[in-house]
């Protein structure tokens, strides 16, 4: 699995989101081997990364981290266990449904998130973002990628 934090720091969902809430300025692209436990397997691959610009940089250096850190793991014959014949995924289903929750039920009233479009943390800035241009996907920002 690839988690964008440095492991075990921001397991969970949104850890993106959560770091630069934070006010973190590295991150770090972590590939580890499931367990059953969220985010809790041996860790098989850590590069951190740098999480100054806009989403879409942002994406780029994991992009490039993870198929870096896949190679690698590849290239030098990484033993990966597999001891059940199934993962259990209750827990990734109810991490699915809190991070669908209302926000209003999890987050403050004054809480105004990260915005959509270019990831900044609207707490902090005011953005120049129009949320008109938010009918696109949230993950719209991906195919700017140059792989």
């Amino acid at each position: 699995c690839l988690h964008p934090s440095p492991l075990p720091k921001y397991r969970g969902g949104s850890p993106l989101q959560h770091q630069i809430l934070s006010g973190e300025k590295e991150s770090a692209v972590t590939l580890f081997q499931m367990d059953d436990g969220i985010d809790t397997g041996d860790i098989l691959y850590q590069e951190k990364f740098s999480l100054d610009g806009d989403l879409s940089q942002i994406f780029q250096r994991i992009v490039r981290l993870g198929s870096d850190g896949v190679s690698k793991i590849i290239e030098n014959d990484y033993e990966i266990n597999f001891d059940r014949e199934y993962v259990d995924m209750e827990p990734f289903i109810s991490e699915i449904i809190i991070d669908n929750l209302d926000r209003l039920y999890i987050c403050s009233n004054k809480c105004k998130g990260l915005c959509g479009i270019c990831g900044n943390n609207m707490n902090k800035i005011k953005c120049n973002c129009e949320e008109k241009n938010l009918k696109e996907s949230p993950f719209s920002s991906l195919s700017q990628l140059d792989l």
